[in-house]
Parts: C-alpha cells; sequence; structure tokens
C-alpha cells in the first residue's frame, strides 16, 4: 500500500524505507509507488537508503527513486537481459 501526505512535509537528512516480502518466490518485477506528497511545491529527500527483508537475494534487484513528489521502489529481474534481433 503506498502511503499519502498533505501539506508541507520536510524529511530527515536520511530516509531508510524498509519493504519486506511476505513470500519471497512471489516477488513481482515492476513499479510501486511508496509514498505521495500533495500540495507541496518541491520535497528534498537528501539520502536514500533502501532495507530489504526477505527478499530473494540473486532474483531481483531493487532500488528507490525519487520523481516529483512520488518515491517509487522499482524491481527488476536480477542479471543480464540479452535481446536477439
Amino acid at each position: 500500500d503506498s502511503l499519502t501526505l498533505k501539506g508541507d512535509v520536510t524529511f530527515a537528512d536520511t530516509v531508510t524505507v524498509t519493504v519486506t516480502a511476505v513470500d519471497p518466490k512471489r516477488v513481482k518485477k515492476g513499479e510501486y509507488t511508496l509514498l505521495t506528497v500533495e500540495d507541496a511545491d518541491t520535497v528534498e529527500i537528501p539520502a536514500l537508503q533502501l532495507n530489504l527483508v526477505n527478499f530473494p537475494t540473486g532474483r531481483v534487484d531493487a532500488s528507490l527513486k525519487k520523481d516529483g513528489n512520488t518515491l517509487v521502489l522499482t524491481i527488476e529481474p536480477h542479471g543480464l537481459s540479452v535481446i536477439i534481433r
């Protein structure tokens, strides 16, 4: 589930996001919105840290990105992608 905040929002110097996989075998690739800040002109998050719990290590890579007023978790397959033309 994602979190929506309204009004002026201030973050600490470092924001740590902990994501726990209930079933590591069911972790799917994609982009997942974690946080949306409404009514804020700018949202400053100086540093992001991601803490993964019970994730299938070696199978997926996870990263955080700030996209405007949204904090997004991206999960991608681990390893090389081969494109055959």
